[in-house]
């Protein structure tokens, strides 16, 4: 059925970790960490403060409760290797961005995305003189404050034994997918690259830093093309 398809990977993820947890009782190959965060909120004239205007008035009164979930399991393969997961439960407002009824789980109102989220899925490989982490992950830069994206990626971390390091890193922002004729549809039929519309959005980042025990300094740039005429 279509509920059990949305739950199979969430299935098969926990089979993997029951799978490792027996060895890491001996070995310590697997962590798992997380949280959870419950925070209410009270807030007058939150319309005319986000505007910036010069008084502000208190007949727009907020009030809610935020709430959120989250699991990271980390598998260690090796010294140099990890494979590293964050997964995000019923994330939202209370009362409100709730994907379930008063009985039972609903995936009639907005789907399963509060109920389940999938934000951190890649492999980590740091050797001596590069460091690799490749699928969905976190791409900061400039102090997480310029440019934050969490996409499938690319990320290498250049060593070179001396105060100055870079990182390069490809983040693949959209797949650009055609229209096929095919009944049912072929995904990969939709992958071509040949036509204008049909161009992938990717972006870039490199930086070059200099950091040493009392003095740390850095420059970066990023870099975004999109090649697609379909909007």
């Amino acid at each position: 059925t279509r509920r059990m398809k949305k739950w199979l990977p969430v299935l098969m993820a926990m089979a993997l970790l029951m799978a490792v947890a027996t060895p890491a009782m001996a070995e310590p190959n697997l962590s798992i960490s997380g949280e959870y965060v419950v925070q209410a909120f009270h807030a007058d004239g939150v319309f005319s403060q986000n505007q910036g205007l010069a008084t502000t008035d208190d007949n727009d009164e907020t009030d809610f409760v935020y709430q959120r979930f989250r699991i990271a399991p980390k598998f260690k393969a090796s010294d140099n290797v990890s494979a590293n997961l964050r997964f995000d439960f019923a994330e939202g407002m209370w009362g409100q961005d709730q994907d379930f009824s008063a009985s039972r789980a609903d995936s009639t109102t907005t789907g399963w995305d509060s109920d389940f989220q999938v934000d951190r899925a890649y492999v980590d490989v740091n050797m001596q003189w590069v460091r690799v982490r490749a699928g969905l992950q976190f791409v900061p830069v400039g102090q997480t404050q310029v440019f934050r994206d969490n996409q499938p990626a690319l990320q290498f971390d250049i060593k070179t034994g001396t105060p100055f390091t870079s990182r390069l890193a490809w983040i693949k922002a959209s797949e650009g997918i055609g229209s096929s004729t095919d009944v049912p549809p072929d995904r990969w039929s939709r992958l071509s690259d040949e036509a204008d519309e049909n161009k992938d959005q990717d972006r870039y980042l490199a930086t070059l830093e200099w950091n040493t025990d009392t003095f740390m300094a850095n420059v970066f740039g990023v870099m975004q093309t999109d090649g697609s005429t379909n909007g």
